[in-house]
């Protein structure tokens, strides 16, 4: 029972920290930044439904709005059109289970069988 704990907190752990950021806007939205990787700055604005995502591997959005209107999203912070919104992060390996792999070899070992039964659950 213990191990199973064990593992099943230390799975919550490894998945969860992977660094992965992400945030739903509405209204106006003004970004001005610098992207270091190509050197370049840029400007953006939003007036509307926004999606910002800065996420590793194995993580997405789902938005499923109503094709009769589309999205609409009105001065009083109202939105319409969209029926749901769905985000997702599975399991990732990082440098957390390297760190693991070296004082715990045989959880690792775990974590990443889990990881499979993860990925043979989505197989749709």
């Amino acid at each position: 029972m213990c191990k199973n704990l064990f593992l099943a907190i230390t799975i919550l752990v490894l998945a969860g920290c992977g660094h992965n950021t992400g945030a739903l806007t509405l209204g106006t939205r003004v970004n001005l930044g610098i992207d270091p990787e190509n050197a370049t700055a840029n400007i953006s604005y939003v007036d509307g439904l926004n999606v910002i995502d800065l996420s590793r591997e194995n993580s997405g959005w789902v938005i499923e709005t109503d094709s009769q209107i589309g999205i609409k999203a009105n001065s009083d912070g109202t939105v319409k059109g969209v029926r749901s919104i769905r985000r997702s992060i599975g399991p990732q390996i990082t440098g957390y289970l390297v760190d693991l792999a070296k004082t715990n070899p045989e959880l690792a070992k775990e974590y990443v069988e889990a990881v499979k039964y993860y990925w043979q659950s989505q197989v749709k």
